[in-house]
């Protein structure tokens, strides 16, 4: 089964928009977060906890 030209456009078109759009409110989100503060120590936990669950699920062999 192949897809003609302007099938493959219009999904080309869509997922450079969506793409698009989540790169550039991430980039907002990453903006936002190394303004304020109180973020980075949450982050830094949050990130150690995924690290500790992540090393527990490979000592468990699951």
């Amino acid at each position: 089964m192949t897809l003609h030209l302007p099938e493959q456009l219009s999904g080309f078109l869509a997922a450079s928009l969506l793409f698009g759009a989540l790169g550039y409110f991430a980039g907002q989100v990453g903006r936002w977060l190394k303004r304020s503060e109180n973020t980075a120590p949450w982050l830094d936990r949050i990130a150690g906890a995924v690290f500790v669950a992540l090393g527990v699920k490979l000592m468990l062999g699951l």
